[in-house]
This record gives structure tokens, sequence and C-alpha cells, in this order.
């Protein structure tokens, strides 16, 4: 499986895996629909699939108010691949509602790790556009006498998909059907880690018997690199990671290359969960910000104030300046096409941690809290995934530090480049502290990373 990529034809992946679940009930698809002036919109469909019967949760009813329905059923493989089929040509139903749309034939897939805003497993993501450009007004106040309560259809949203995390309104996979397929041939089911700083890895699936499979990877030790590699035996495997290592990373393999499951984590990751070995509690978000302060912007490090999400790229003026969040937006993607890195809004120039407060405060209209600044995560990686041509990886992060508010934009390394501005095209990559564009002569350093390291250690003209 590829970690990225589009094509305008069904995913080989996917369909592979649908027909190799042909005939078992394992998929829960979930879909939000909006009437309004008389025409149904789809908000979300995800299709969420089971490693086995017992896995499944309860069925739950589909529940229909007067504009809003919120759908469930359960599918077989051969039903998803019919699903499937429809999108590509336009059409899906849900219950008796029938969605015609012209088709846009572009899939996106992605295999996901453990930690991932899709599911609470690693797997397999496929997703298609399906819907008109843009949402209709959400309604307010779902109620009816034999249905639970919901405010909006944001909340309600929010409360009937099975992501982690939805940003409402604002999120990126609004107007997408999105097939969320865990891997079940082979993946690591559990973990513990020793007092001598041993990982002990448990390896479950249905093919785990039939396959010869091992683990590769990698820890940091500061900014060292140290391999790692173990043999899976009786579906087990172990190897060192010491306590204070700074990044770890590790796949489940077989011995053709194939790759079945991996795990991410790093010292300042809010993406933990229960497999997680590196101890967040000594290097936090906070202590992120205030080592970035003392380090000053550089390879990996852009300082910016406070930016609005919809301020637009350019200026009104005669010769179209660049806004700040052009700026941002333009950093994220320097970072990506090299080696990844973080902006932080909030901090000066010289380092100095001034915050977001008061700039936020008029552009939430209301309180600086736990709801306004998710808000403003969602709607800012809203707006630069938006403005991005190519899959960005990146995460939005508010934090707390001595006593003001930092937005934490980490950005990785991007897949397949390049990416760029959608109103530009321009090649932007990092060098130093600055994001320039790039002379196509130098472009095989950005594109090819093993050639660039002239490129990356060149001083600016």
């Amino acid at each position: 499986m590829k970690q990225w990529a589009t094509g305008n034809v069904l995913p080989n992946d996917l369909t592979q895996y649908l027909h190799a679940h042909a005939e078992e009930k394992l998929f829960r698809r979930r879909a939000v629909l909006l009437c309004s002036n008389d025409q149904w919109a789809l908000i979300c469909c995800t299709v969420e699939g089971f490693r086995s019967i017992g896995q499944r949760p309860d069925s739950v009813p589909s529940r229909r108010y007067k504009q809003v329905l919120l759908h469930e059923d359960w599918l077989t493989g051969t039903q998803c691949l019919e699903l499937a089929d429809g999108l590509q040509a336009g059409h899906a139903t849900f219950d008796d509602i029938k969605l015609e749309r012209t088709p846009t034939m572009h899939w996106s897939t992605e295999f996901v790790p453990v930690q991932n805003n899709y599911m609470p497993v690693a797997g397999y993501v496929a997703q298609m556009r399906f819907g008109q450009q843009g949402l209709p007004a959400q309604i307010t106040m779902l109620i009816a006498p034999q249905l639970p309560y919901y405010p909006d259809t944001e909340e309600a949203a929010r409360d009937w998909l099975p992501f982690p995390l939805y940003h409402g309104h604002s999120d990126g996979r609004n107007e997408h059907v999105v097939f969320m397929l865990p891997e079940s041939r082979a993946y690591i089911s559990d973990t513990k880690y020793g007092e001598d700083g041993i990982l002990q890895l448990t390896v479950s699936g249905n093919q785990v018997n039939d396959l010869s499979l091992l683990i590769k990877g990698a820890y940091w030790d500061g900014k060292k690199i140290r391999h790692i590699e173990a043999v899976v035996n009786d579906a087990a495997s172990s190897f060192a990671v010491p306590y204070d290592a700074s990044r770890l990373e590790y796949c489940l393999i077989d011995d053709s290359g194939t790759l079945y499951d991996f795990h991410r984590e790093e010292q300042y990751s809010r993406l933990r969960g229960e497999m997680s070995v590196i101890r967040a509690e000594r290097h936090s978000l906070r202590e992120q910000v205030r080592q970035a302060s003392r380090d000053g912007e550089g390879l990996h490090s852009e300082f910016k104030p406070f930016v609005d999400p919809s301020e637009g790229l350019y200026d009104k003026g005669p010769k179209g300046k660049k806004t700040k969040l052009c700026e941002v937006i333009i950093a994220v993607i320097a970072f990506a096409n090299t080696s990844g890195g973080t902006v932080y809004l909030g901090v000066e120039d010289d380092g100095a941690v001034t915050g977001i407060g008061l700039q936020f405060g008029e552009w939430a209209k209301g309180p600086l809290d736990d709801a306004s600044l998710q808000r403003y995560a969602g709607e800012l990686t809203a707006i630069i995934k938006d403005n991005v041509q190519g899959e960005v990886n990146l995460r939005v992060l508010p934090v707390q530090v001595d006593g003001t508010h930092v937005i934490v934009i980490e950005v990785a390394q991007a897949v397949v480049k390049p990416l760029a501005l959608r109103q530009d095209n321009y090649l932007y990559a990092r060098r130093g502290a600055s994001s320039p564009k790039i002379p196509p002569a130098e472009w095989r350093s950005v594109l090819e990373p093993e050639a660039g390291m002239s490129f990356l250690n060149a001083p600016m003209q």
C-alpha cells in the first residue's frame, strides 16, 4: 500500500480489500444529510470497517429530523463496491434520498498509523469528494419526539460521525465519502515497555501465521538516528528503545516489503495513545515553544503573529501584497517540500513569546477558551489545505505558555513532492530561516532530497 496517492479510478487497494470481505457485513455506513430549499446535500459520509464480527458495535437506527438525516446501515464488501461504483457514476442513495452529482472521478488514498484523524487503528483510508462547492447553512435545533436533541447540524455531525476530532463546517472531510478500512491481515495489537528499555510487540491478524514478518524502524538519540530491525516470531517481537529518545518510528512489513502497520511518535506529539513509549510529560508542547523561542528561526522553525483565516492571501491594494496568512501558508509549503518544520503564531521575530490574545479575541468575537481555540484550529487547517496544491500533512495545536496563548502548526515532510500554492504554482522550499522561491536549476535538490544537502546548507544570496 502507498502512504498517499491520488487517482481518477477506483483504487486497487480499496477493491482488493472489499473483495476479501465480499460477504461479510463488517462495514458501517454513517452519513449526515441536510435539506435546504427542497434539495438534499451530503455533509459527510463514512464507511467504517471492523476486523471481525465480534468487534462490531451495536447497530443504531437512522435518525430522521425535518431537514436532517443521520443515516446508518451495515454493508458487505460487495455492497461497498456497489456504493463506490455509484459514486464514480455520480449517484448515491441513503434511505429514500437519492443524490445526483456531476462525477468528479478523483480519489485520494492514504495508509495511516495508529494515531490518526480517522479511526482508532492503523489502516487504509480512501475518499472521494461527492458534493457541491460549499455547504448549505446549518440547521439549528434538531428536535423530534422520539429522537435525541441537537442544537445544530454541526453538533449532530460531530456526535454521529466516527472521527476522533471533527471541525464542523470547516472540516476538510465535508462533502466527501470516506472509506476507513483497518488492517486485518497483520497488525500490532499490543505493546509493553519494560524498565530494561525493551519494547515488546504483539502481532495479530488473520494471516500472521502465513507471513514472514519483521519490524523495521529507527529512534533518534538527540539528532542521531539509530536503526531498528527485529524479526517477528510466534506473533511477537522486541527491540531496545531508550526512555529519553526524542523520536520513534517502526513499521511492520513482510519479506516482500508490503507494509501492514506502522507507529510514529515524537517527544512533543499530541496524538498519543496507549502504544506510546516516549514520555510526553518530560517534553511538553509548552517546552517546545520555549526552546524554539530561545533557538530562534531556522530550517525547521518560523515565527509569525496571529493570522485571520478569512483575510485572504493578497491585500486589496494595487500591488496585491501577500498577507500574513499567505506567508504562513508559504512557510507550510516550504517545510513540506524540505524536511518538515513548525510555524509558531504568537512568537516575534526576536523570539519573544507575545501570544495571540488581543487579535484572537477580535476574530472570535468572544472569549478565548478551548472551544474558540479548537474552532480556530479547524478553520486554519481547512484554509491551509484548501490553498495547497498537493497533500499536506499538518496539525494545528493551541498551547498556553507563561500566561499567553500560542498556535503551533506542525508540518510533516511531504510524501509526494512538490507542493505548491494554488494561486501561483511556484516551488517554495526551506533555506535557512526563509522560504524562498526556488529557481529551476535547484528543483532537483528539493524533489530528490538525497541530492539536496548542498541546497539545504546554501547561504541566502
